[in-house]
């Protein structure tokens, strides 16, 4: 199965994000824009992973998370990835919890580490809002018109199940770790 780890948002907050999108979504097309369940916070993508590993990374993960206090982060704005040039990705960045973020990213990071190849560049908090399809037209980043303010107490990250279908991703969460 293929996991990753991320930290969910509300659903009020998953859908004033969609809404300020409105535009953007008629405007370009050619951005895959996500649906309001797959609003998150990645901390790690974990990738495919046999029965036996899913069982060892639930032990784990269960260490982990108890020593990590809960936190407020909030998310504003527009920004992009990479940061200059043509974007693939267009996320909201944390704006405050961006430390707490880190802290917990390490942790999950170091406890796991051992046990799976991990991306090592630098984690980043934020909440994706699309990506834009190859050889397809995009926006400026400065013209999306995203206002509101997004915050909510990280008191958990779920281990999340992903499926690929045609229509977009499907996450299934498995498994809540408590801060």
């Amino acid at each position: 199965m293929r996991l990753f780890l991320a930290v969910p948002i509300s659903e009020k907050n998953r859908r004033e994000i969609i809404d300020s999108l409105d535009r953007e979504k008629r405007e370009f097309p050619g951005v895959k824009w996500v649906s309001p369940e797959a609003l998150h916070v990645t901390l790690l993508f974990l990738g495919e992973t046999s029965k036996e590993m899913y069982d060892k990374t639930k032990e784990i993960l269960l260490s982990v998370s108890s020593p990590i206090k809960p936190f407020q982060a909030s998310f504003f704005g527009v920004s992009q990835f990479p940061p200059r040039g043509r974007p693939s990705v267009f996320i909201i960045p944390a704006k405050t919890g961006e430390e707490e973020f880190k802290i917990l990213y390490k942790a999950v990071f170091s406890a796991l580490s051992p046990y799976y190849l991990l991306d090592k560049r630098p984690f980043t908090p934020h909440i994706t809002l699309g990506r834009v399809r190859e050889g397809e037209r995009w926006p400026a980043v400065e013209s999306l018109n995203f206002l509101k303010e997004c915050s909510f107490t990280v008191n958990k990250f779920i281990l999340y199940k992903s499926d690929l279908t045609p229509q977009g991703p499907l996450y299934t969460p498995l498994l809540e770790f408590p801060l």
